[in-house]
């Protein structure tokens, strides 16, 4: 027969949502029931800090994954909407727009990321047509 001590177990669990997924940092402190409050102190200290190191991690992966998809959003091909668009707008303004991407994003109209198409729209929009 083997000799059980008595115990005391409790368990913070908290997921953070990322996207469309979750990550989950759950943190389990089990004590005798004669434990000290300098045992406990203890227990809890390093509980601390074990969240501490968790967070600082997920904290730079949750940057990293951010930061892969702002490059993704703003490296994506402009649609032929867009493209269309810049060229309806810039003709009622008066405005060469391939000219205009050329200068501004040293490319071709057709070259355009969705972003700098975006940029270019919103650009035409503010000026005046002629």
């Amino acid at each position: 027969m083997t000799d059980s001590v008595p115990t005391v177990t409790r368990t913070f669990r908290t997921a953070i949502k990322i996207g469309e997924d979750y990550v989950t940092i759950e943190e389990t402190i089990t004590l005798g029931l004669a434990a000290t409050e300098a045992e406990i102190e203890q227990a809890v200290a390093l509980g601390w800090r074990i969240y501490t190191a968790q967070h600082a991690a997920v904290t730079e992966q949750v940057e990293q994954l951010r930061e892969e998809q702002r490059h993704r959003r703003d490296s994506r091909p402009s649609t032929e909407r867009q493209r269309e668009a810049i060229l309806k707008l810039a003709g009622e303004r008066g405005v060469d727009a391939l000219a205009e991407a050329r200068q501004h994003y040293q490319t071709d109209l057709d070259q355009l990321t969705s972003q700098q198409a975006s940029e270019m729209i919103s650009s035409l929009q503010k000026t005046r047509p002629k």
